[in-house]
């Protein structure tokens, strides 16, 4: 979940941020992780995916990052959903459900913010 915050709060920040380009791409996302709370996450997941290093923009870095989050969201969800077909408890099958709905908004929010998930 933390993830999701993190990568959501950095796809914030870059929605309100202008859009500018840099010549190194490394230096844009080095500036932009360092406003965030999960800094060295932010910058292995940026760099990760990033596919032009040397223009890098920050609608680009928040398309990426919405990618990294909405990747994360339904790997955590399919691993949620193999946990609720092995739960035998009540209150635990009633959780998974409950944490199951709340990855579906998010995830309905990742694939609707524009971004093409």
């Amino acid at each position: 979940m933390k993830t999701i915050s993190c990568l959501f709060f950095i796809v914030l920040i870059f929605a309100l941020w202008p859009c500018r380009t840099v010549s190194a791409g490394g230096d844009l996302i080095d500036k932009a992780c360092e406003k965030t709370p999960y800094k060295e996450l932010c910058k292995s997941s940026l760099r990760a995916e990033d596919e032009s290093p040397p223009r890098a923009d920050l609608h680009n870095l928040a398309r990426i990052a919405v990618n990294v989050a909405w990747t994360n969201a339904t790997d955590t969800q399919e691993y949620m959903n193999t946990l609720l077909n092995a739960a035998t408890e009540p209150f635990m099958q009633q959780s998974l459900q409950d944490c199951d709905a709340t990855y579906d908004d998010a995830i309905g929010n990742l694939e609707g913010s524009g971004f093409g998930v």
